[in-house]
């Protein structure tokens, strides 16, 4: 595979949403949703046929390239020095002004290399850990574009608490007074308050299989509100959607949980166990024995004493 050039051109499809008219495009979802059943999918093909009316797709060719990370202001006036030169170069002919052009030349290649030289040192004298330093020479050789998460939040610890901490909310709500467990055999519907709060506080990403980007669809969902709510009821309380307790899986789930919380708990009062009979260690570390020397005369003497 060829390396692109660097006046090559690459075709990207995009929609031009600041200029959809928000009054009209709420008016034209509002008429179809009056004259159509509450479904998925007439929703989803509703709002994806009044996007593709109000902002269609365009194709257009960009230049594949990008800007290099190291370049700056003394990079881009070298540079511009030498394209003078190299113009006034080729508009004289003269060989003074071809000496200038050579001495501007090498003058900017050695500001490129010191400056890419100063770029990526720092970048490695930065490096926190050999993640991030695998990352710098991956860059390097043009194996990666990304870069590597450095926040110690978003790390294993972190996503192993929040599903910990989420399977003990769950537990809790579902444990009731009396302390059994209360296994739900339907889902309470949901009220248009609670989608409209879940839509709000979801996050601004969307995806190709998406109808409308989220961005827009937070601009609408007054309009959306209370089709997305029925859809959502009605999926819940239908009979095909309802838990059967008494399904052999069912049973298979809750035994295996149950058999996992005795497996902790046993677990846990070994630990506790253990550390009991864990005898606390001297802190000052015992002497060794050390050997005295005894001449072999004094031992002879003492031998014969004892006989």
């Amino acid at each position: 595979m060829k390396k692109p050039g660097r006046n090559s051109k690459r075709e990207i499809a995009s929609r031009n949403l600041k200029a959809i008219n928000r009054e009209e495009f709420k008016s034209d979802i509002t008429r179809a949703l009056q004259t159509s059943d509450m479904q998925a999918d007439t929703l989803n093909a509703i709002l994806r046929e009044t996007l593709v009316n109000h902002a269609p797709l365009v194709t257009r060719a960009v230049r594949s390239c990008r800007n290099a990370p190291w370049f700056n202001t003394q990079v881009k006036e070298a540079k511009r020095e030498r394209r003078a030169a190299e113009r006034k170069w080729n508009k004289t002919g003269l060989h003074v002004h071809r000496e200038m052009f050579i001495s501007a030349r090498n003058r900017f290649n050695n500001v490129v290399c010191s400056v890419k030289r100063q770029h990526y040192l720092s970048k490695l004298s930065s490096a926190g850990s050999c993640k991030e330093l695998f990352w710098v020479t991956d860059e390097l050789l043009g194996k990666t574009s990304g870069s590597p998460s450095t926040t110690q939040d978003q790390g294993p610890s972190s996503f192993l608490n929040f599903f910990t901490s989420k399977v003990c909310k769950v537990r809790e709500n579902l444990i009731g007074s009396n302390g059994d467990v209360q296994h739900p055999s339907y889902f309470k519907p949901v009220s248009e308050d609670e989608v409209k709060d879940i839509l709000k506080n979801s996050p601004l990403k969307t995806c190709e299989l998406d109808p409308v980007p989220s961005t827009v669809l937070k601009e609408i969902f007054d309009v959306v509100l209370p089709s997305i709510t029925t859809i959502i009821n009605s999926s819940l309380q239908s009979a095909k959607h309802r838990i059967d307790m008494a399904h052999g899986f069912m049973k298979s789930v809750i035994r295996n949980q149950i058999d996992r919380d005795n497996y902790d708990k046993e677990v846990k009062a070994q630990q506790r166990q253990d550390k009991r009979n864990v005898r606390p260690q001297s802190s000052k570390p015992k002497k060794p024995e050390l050997q005295t020397y005894v001449p072999p005369q004094r031992s002879k003497k003492g031998s014969i004493a004892l006989l």
